[in-house]
């Protein structure tokens, strides 16, 4: 590409922003993108997107990703997709919003590809491509309804809302933030009527109503076309009640609360991050009341009241699935992608007509201390972002180093074991599982953890096979209780005693721990 064509390429804003992403993307996450990590599901999964599990979570169509980029966790190509989904996200998203400063443009392309919540996601790397072409959906649904007038364009966000409900549930959030934030400007332009308003938010309503009917209807159809259960779930569209609700609204109020503030306010410590996010909630703040200000809400008391409504609004909507379901398999850090769009709400709101859009370009920022304390905010929270990915790299390194040393150990006792015959049963009784070491100065990150992590029966058995090459079978976890009981485990002790290990008939016991004994002794 020649030098002018270079140049033009960069002067088009959804190319600049598209180039941004990815280079932000690589220079964060490239160690991840270089080394291969296992997770606990990793080893469920045996490095493939299981179908039955997806499948039952109504996930129907997250599995087919691998029909274009194979069933193996090849870290360097999923890591690269969900980075290239991310950037025609950040590319939806600034068109949708249509900023105009280069500024702006550039720091939402890197606030979108560096957030913790990518760093988490990016643990569960296997599905990481599935997870974040929902993450474009998701956002395509929202450009959809919003740019696109008319019945069109409920129609097109509604199959886009379709398709990433089917890919990942949870980022429906993000959508319904994306429109609230447009009701939000809408709102804050002192011209506009109620009533267009309430019209507005009504499209968003049926669009979504619609778009859930279709894809809860497609549930049971795929479960049943892949002969699969609702075991895995209980929840969407499933028989049983084990994942129900099972807490008032207000409960269901005050977990959401909870949640927010957790992600924003990590376990309270006295850090960049934590003073970072208050600055940003306090400067949100002040760009909210001079956007009231000048569109004249400070003399329309009606309109004035729907944005404290709004703001209470946030938490419940960042956090839906706390009204659907009592388990907290929505609440880990890939569902929390909605809130990292907190980071570049200034952005959108600092160009909004009355704030003075061309006070965020390079030359005129200096003499704005408002536009200067964002930009500089925001700048320290990306580069931030980018210190927190790597210590999160590193501890899932650390976690994977030491699950591999443990099972070398656990192997070579095996096999030194008198009667140990290649392909055997293996009986795991407890296990030697450490409670996770998350990132101090970060969300909680389901997956990122520095401890091994290995819990089930089934996840040494797979650790075993996978890393070592060994072919075990599971012996029967219903048999665990009469195992136990028998008098050539009486004397057995705990690992790393020799007597942890020891052949019993035809299978191979492994005697971890005790956690679950007093359940396996119970009559």
């Amino acid at each position: 590409m020649t030098e002018t064509g270079l140049k033009g390429f960069w002067t088009k804003r959804e190319s600049r922003v598209f180039l941004t992403v990815l280079i932000a993307g690589f220079i964060t996450h490239g160690f991840r993108l270089a080394n291969k990590f296992l997770c606990l599901d990793s080893y469920n999964y045996l490095e493939t997107i299981s179908l039955s599990w997806t499948v039952s979570l109504g996930r129907y169509l997250l599995h087919y990703v691998e029909d274009f980029r194979g069933p193996r966790e090849l870290t360097w190509l999923i890591g690269c997709l969900s980075i290239f989904y991310i950037a025609l996200a950040a590319v939806l998203i600034t068109k949708l919003f249509d900023l105009k400063s280069r500024v702006s443009q550039l720091l939402c392309g890197v606030l979108l590809v560096c957030n913790p919540v990518v760093t988490g996601t990016f643990a569960y790397m296997y599905t990481a491509d599935g997870y974040f072409l929902g993450l474009f959906f998701s956002v395509l649904a929202a450009y959809c309804v919003i740019r696109i007038r008319g019945v069109k364009g409920q129609i097109l966000g509604g199959l886009s809302m379709i398709v990433f409900l089917a890919l990942y549930q949870a980022y429906i959030s993000v959508t319904i933030l994306l429109l609230m934030i447009w009701l939000l400007l809408m709102l804050l332009k002192g011209e506009t009527k109620l009533s267009d308003l309430c019209k507005e938010a009504g499209r968003y309503m049926v669009m979504g109503i619609a778009a859930a009917a279709v894809y809860l209807a497609g549930v049971p159809i795929f479960r049943s076309y892949y002969a699969v259960g609702d075991d895995a779930v209980k929840l969407i569209g499933g028989t049983s009640t084990e994942g129900a609700v099972n807490h008032s609204l207000l409960e269901g109020l005050k977990e959401s609360w909870v949640e927010f503030a957790r992600y924003f306010l990590v376990r309270w410590q006295l850090n960049f991050y934590n003073i970072s996010n208050v600055l940003l909630f306090v400067l949100l703040g002040v760009l909210i009341l001079i956007a009231c200000k000048k569109g004249g809400l400070f003399k329309k008391p009606v309109r004035l009241l729907l944005i404290p409504v709004w703001i209470l609004l946030l938490p419940p909507v960042t956090h839906v699935f706390s009204f659907v379901s009592a388990r907290n398999i929505y609440q880990s850090s890939p569902a929390s992608f909605s809130l990292s769009l907190f980071y570049i709400l200034p952005l959108i709101l600092m160009e909004q007509p009355g704030l003075k859009a061309e006070i965020t370009e390079w030359k005129a920022v200096k003499k704005h201390p408002l536009a200067f304390a964002n930009l500089l905010l925001l700048v320290l929270i990306s580069l931030h972002f980018v210190v927190i990915a790597n210590r999160a790299y590193e501890s899932m390194a650390m976690a994977n180093e030491r699950t591999e040393n443990f099972l070398n150990r656990l192997q070579t006792r095996i096999e030194m074991t008198e009667g140990y015959e290649e392909g055997m049963p293996l009986a795991v009784i407890g296990n030697v599982y450490q409670l996770p070491e998350y990132v101090p100065s970060a969300p909680m990150m389901s997956g990122v953890v520095s401890n091994i992590f290995l819990q089930s029966q089934a996840d040494y058995v797979h650790a075993l096979n996978w890393h070592l090459s060994t072919s075990y079978t599971e012996y029967p976890t219903e048999r665990h209780k009469k195992l136990v009981r028998r008098e050539e485990f009486a004397d057995m002790e705990p690992w790393p005693s020799e007597m942890s290990v020891r052949r019993i008939g035809k299978t191979m016991v492994v005697y971890l721990s005790d956690n679950n004994m007093e359940e396996l002794l119970q009559e």
